[in-house]
């Protein structure tokens, strides 16, 4: 299926658009209304979450014991099988 040239055009502004995000907060200057190098607006605000998957991987990745220092190891979340023991919660 070929994409037509309007359709090509509107991909790459989408890219372009998606490569001017923050990397870390994924928000784009322009939604603060920068003026001067400071913001005029706040869209946004920080708001803590607690992610048990992410409290799960902090806390194997941070286990010495773990794959300490190999590079290309990564830690995942692999789904439990419904007939394991459930591991009890840190805290």
């Amino acid at each position: 299926m070929a994409w037509s040239q309007l359709d090509q055009d509107v991909a790459l502004a989408w890219q372009s658009r998606q490569a001017s995000r923050c990397p870390s907060c994924g928000t784009f200057e322009d939604e603060w209304g920068m003026e001067d190098g400071r913001p005029t607006r706040r869209p946004w605000r920080a708001s803590a979450h607690l992610c048990l998957g992410c409290q799960e991987l902090d806390s194997k990745r941070s286990d010495p014991k773990l794959a300490a220092g190999i590079p290309g190891v990564s830690i995942r979340l692999v789904r439990c099988h419904t007939d394991d023991p459930p591991e009890p919660l840190r805290r």
